[in-house]
């Protein structure tokens, strides 16, 4: 079997020519060969990636969970600091900080309690958002 230089065998030309003696044109046939087809190679089975141990498994669930409890709590903070009213004028509101020896120190400036509020509830807040970038799913 011949091929051309595209690995591909031309097709075979057969000429008839009038036997009855007439001037009519030859008739060309074209016999075209099928190709052989090879069979493709089966494809590998796709493997899934290897896990890590159990046990560091098991130590980023756990850090997960810390840090969705710590996401938790300040989710209620903020909620809770939602619910303050805090009256323009007047000393009907006061704000109370005690420290760790017990020392206590109460503010009754509306204006000073409301900045208070604010700066804590914009603390949260980034803190939330640092909380959140912490959820990382890969092992």
């Amino acid at each position: 079997m011949v091929t051309n230089t595209n690995g591909v065998t031309p097709p075979k030309e057969t000429v008839v020519k009038p036997t009855n003696g007439t001037t009519a044109k030859p008739v060309v046939s074209t016999v075209v060969e099928a190709a052989e087809i090879k069979p493709q190679p089966p494809q590998q089975e796709v493997q899934k990636p290897k896990l890590p141990p159990i046990e560091k498994r098991i130590e980023k669930l756990k850090n997960l969970l810390e840090v969705s409890e710590r996401r938790e709590k300040i989710v209620e903070a903020l909620e809770s600091f939602g619910k303050f009213y805090i009256a323009p004028t007047g000393s009907s509101c006061s704000l109370r900080l005690t420290d760790s020896n017990s020392n206590s120190f109460t503010v009754s400036n509306s204006t000073v309690i409301a900045e208070m509020v604010e700066l804590a509830k914009n603390k949260l807040r980034a803190e939330l958002q640092e909380i959140e970038t912490q959820f990382d799913f890969s092992i």
